[in-house]
């Protein structure tokens, strides 16, 4: 269903909650519009606002927190004043890479609404997406075979000046690893699935924001996860585990040479880390983890 058909839609007649979650960029006021139609004509629906970002912000919670009942994000932060301490420009992110580098930190374009914190919901992040979760459905590890790639490194650069630096800077410490066979430069989506499967390590820094499909990309495919460190944020299923589901690195990366060597020497930490993070995502999809999240988005306690 179009996005702005879900006011006039005769199935909310019937619904005692609605999930919904808007376009990549909702159109000026649609957002708005469409939940205040929803909420007049409904009054008593339950409204769950499916945040599409990655990024840990929350960007929409001014736009949407007098229309909805919950507020479902990817991740969230562990303390949740983090929230209250609204960034200096765009996101938390964005301020620690443009104060690296010496950049101008663009004015944020949205304001927090403080009262939506009581009603945030940690949902799952890219486990369920329809291209990982056969992967994850099929309850193994892909056999391990022979994995001839010592680190999957592939690094897009392209961006607004902030991510452009941070991503160059990431692009360059994999490129240092000397002595290691080591894959950069871009590939599509199916050669980087089978890339992965033949990956001791995938390295995948920070996006726009913290958590990435590749993190994921990487477990399903049986990598270990070599990731900006993320003990700031929670998630569910949560494999940001240090030295038991990944491996952390500074978000300078000044230690990622030594994490990647120390990785690779360590074939029994290889597997461990490999199964201890597929393990958790399997555990998630089977152990009534959205169930008990869909049953918590239709109450009202």
């Amino acid at each position: 269903m179009a996005f702005g058909d879900v006011t006039s839609s005769n199935l909310l007649a019937e619904a005692s909650a609605l999930f919904l979650q808007s376009p990549y960029e909702p159109e000026r006021d649609l957002l708005e519009e469409t939940l205040s139609g929803i909420t007049t004509r409904h009054p008593d629906i339950l409204v769950s606002y499916f945040d599409w970002s990655a990024t840990s912000d929350l960007r929409f919670s001014g736009r949407v927190a007098p229309f909805v009942s919950h507020y479902v994000k990817k991740s969230m932060f562990r303390d949740r004043s983090m929230y209250l301490q609204a960034p200096r420009g765009h996101t938390h992110l964005v301020d620690f890479f443009t104060a690296r580098h010496g950049l101008d930190n663009p004015e944020p374009s949205w304001t927090v609404d403080t009262s939506i914190i009581d009603r945030l919901r940690l949902g799952p992040a890219f486990s369920t997406t329809h291209r990982l979760l056969p992967l994850f459905a099929r309850g193994r590890l892909p056999a391990r075979g022979d994995r001839p790639i010592d680190v999957s490194g592939r690094v897009e650069t392209e961006g607004t000046p902030w991510y452009s630096r941070m991503r160059a800077e990431a692009a360059a410490a994999i490129q240092g690893l000397g002595g290691l066979t080591v894959t950069t430069g871009r590939l599509g989506r199916r050669g980087f699935m089978r890339e992965l499967r033949k990956s001791k390590i995938c390295f995948s820094p920070f996006g726009y924001g913290e958590i990435c499909i590749r993190d994921f990309e990487a477990v399903a495919a049986g990598a270990v996860l070599l990731k900006p460190d993320m003990a700031h944020l929670e998630t569910d299923p949560d494999i940001f585990v240090p030295w038991e589901t990944y491996v952390p690195v500074r978000w300078d990366l000044e230690d990622l040479d030594c994490k990647v060597r120390q990785t690779l020497a360590d074939p029994q930490l290889r597997r461990r880390l490999a199964e201890n993070a597929f393990n958790r995502v399997q555990a998630h999809l089977h152990n009534g983890s959205l169930e008990r999240l869909l049953a918590r988005l239709c109450s009202r306690d």
